[in-house]
Formats: structure tokens, C-alpha cells, sequence
């Protein structure tokens, strides 16, 4: 493993209070992560201090990132999607946290993903697992923020993006000259609001950084599994160790346990798409 000297970030809540150390275990044996942020609620900063069980693991609470007067501003301007108030939120406090701290890149990660094997995170240029993902409302809102179409032919939505500062720094005042306010109000401002998700951090970041530096992206192609939820319950995950998560998704190189309901049905074929490596 290479010298030890990436920060990252996780927004994360008591849902996955379950998954959290092995998220932690992941970055911090398997990558040159040395330091990990996990911002939490209020309401969940003790229960994550608690659960941690890690050196160099830093609990925060979202209200340090944005105000809670901002986030009642955030809530107002949803309006009737209210509902899709902490969806947004989190992705706002992934990029609010460029203020919390001084480092010149930081990595974000979803805090629902356990990574497997050994990874050297590169803070020099942007690897990206492509996805198939194309969600239109994206780049509409992206459009509208920034006056910069969709980019490339593939999705950024990887579960984890390295940001830079200085790019950041720079994508934020792009959505502030459009319109005068915060640049996560402006955001909000510039939804369309028909449907739930309309914004991501991930590919407004990722089209970005192709807008200006599409040299300095390197494509991966990796094997990730996304239904670990649907092989093993959350519950059961806790007494888990990483050697049993390493041979269960033997062949990936990280795993998502995301929170869905999954059916009969559905539990059977993604434990035929993990057997078989899809």
C-alpha cells in the first residue's frame, strides 16, 4: 500500500449504523485512506461515537457544515418535495464539507459501501467506475447551475468521486454567478421539481471536472455489487468480519449494502447474479 495520505468523507445516519464499521475497516486497511468524516445528524452523534471503534475516525455533525437556518431555507424551497429533504441535504453537506477541512482533495465515499479489496486512491486525476446510468433531470439542473451540458457517454455515479479543491472552489462560484444566493439554495432554486431526484453531486462534479480537465479522468473497469443488502440483512451484517464479506463477494471489488425492501424474487436473483459474478 502506498503512503497513507487520503482524507474522506461519509454522510451518514443511524440506518446504517450496522454497516459503518466495516465501511471504516475497508478504507482504512484496504486503501490509502488515513482519515475518515463521518457527518451525522445531531440526533445520531452519539450513538456513531459509540459504535466506532477506530483511531483517526472524526464524527461531525451536519448542522457544523450548514446552519440549521439554512437547512430549514433548504426545506421551505423544496416545497411539496420536502419528502426528498435529507436525499438532497447529504449531497449538499459532501461538498459543504470543502469548508471543514484543509486538505487540497478529499474522497468521497457512500457510507453504505465496504470496500474489499486493496485500493491506491489517486488524488491527481478522477477514476471513475462508469455506470449505464442516464437520468435526465440530472442534466437539466446541471444545465441551469452552470450552462454546462452533459459531457461524456457514461454515468459518474460510481458510489465514491475524488474532489480537488481548487475545482470545487470553482464549480461553486460557476452556481453562483448564475443566481445570487447559496449555492445549494441555488440549486434548489433551479429544480424542476416533477420529479423526486433532480440533482446529483456525482455527475454535476463529474461533467465539471470533464468540462475542464477531460484528460485527467481514467476509466476503471471494476466489478461492484450492489445488492449486499439482498445476500445478507443488516442485522446480521454486524457479526460479520471482513475475511467472511471478502469470500461471500469474492470477485468484486467493493460491495453496496443500500436499504431497500427486496422480494422473494429479487433476493433470488441477486444471489444468482453474486454467484455467478455479474
Amino acid at each position: 500500500m502506498s503512503l497513507k495520505n487520503i482524507s474522506a468523507v461519509m454522510v451518514a445516519e443511524r440506518s446504517i449504523i450496522n454497516i459503518i464499521n466495516h465501511s471504516i475497516y475497508g478504507l482504512i486497511h484496504k486503501s490509502n485512506v488515513n482519515k475518515i468524516y463521518i457527518i451525522v445528524p445531531l440526533k445520531d452523534l452519539e450513538i456513531f461515537r459509540k459504535k466506532i471503534s477506530y483511531n483517526n475516525i472524526y464524527v461531525v455533525c451536519e448542522d457544523d457544515l450548514i446552519s440549521i437556518k439554512n437547512q430549514n431555507r433548504i426545506k421551505k424551497k423544496l416545497g411539496r418535495k420536502i419528502h426528498m429533504y435529507g436525499w438532497y441535504l447529504q449531497q449538499f453537506l459532501k461538498f459543504e464539507f470543502i469548508n471543514y477541512i484543509e486538505d487540497e482533495s478529499y474522497l468521497i465515499w457512500d457510507a453504505d459501501r465496504v470496500l474489499l479489496k486493496d485500493w491506491n486512491f489517486n488524488k491527481d486525476i478522477l477514476e471513475i467506475i462508469p455506470a449505464r446510468e442516464n437520468h435526465k433531470p440530472y442534466f437539466t439542473t446541471l444545465k441551469k447551475v452552470t450552462g454546462i451540458s452533459k459531457q461524456v457517454n457514461y454515468s459518474f455515479i460510481s458510489q465514491f468521486i475524488m474532489i480537488n479543491r481548487g475545482d470545487l472552489n470553482n464549480l461553486i462560484k460557476l452556481i453562483n454567478n448564475k443566481r445570487p444566493d447559496i449555492w445549494y439554495l441555488n440549486i434548489i432554486d433551479a429544480l424542476e421539481k416533477l420529479k423526486d431526484n433532480e440533482f446529483s453531486e456525482y455527475e454535476t462534479y463529474g461533467n465539471y471536472f470533464a468540462y475542464i480537465k477531460p484528460r485527467l479522468i481514467s476509466l476503471k473497469k471494476i466489478k461492484w455489487f450492489r445488492y449486499g443488502a439482498a445476500i445478507i440483512s443488516l442485522k446480521t451484517l454486524s457479526s460479520c468480519n471482513s475475511d467472511f464479506l471478502e469470500k461471500k463477494f469474492n470477485g468484486y471489488q467493493y460491495v453496496a449494502f443500500e436499504r431497500h425492501n427486496y422480494s422473494l424474487i429479487k433476493k433470488v436473483l441477486f444471489h444468482v447474479m453474486a454467484y455467478f459474478k455479474f
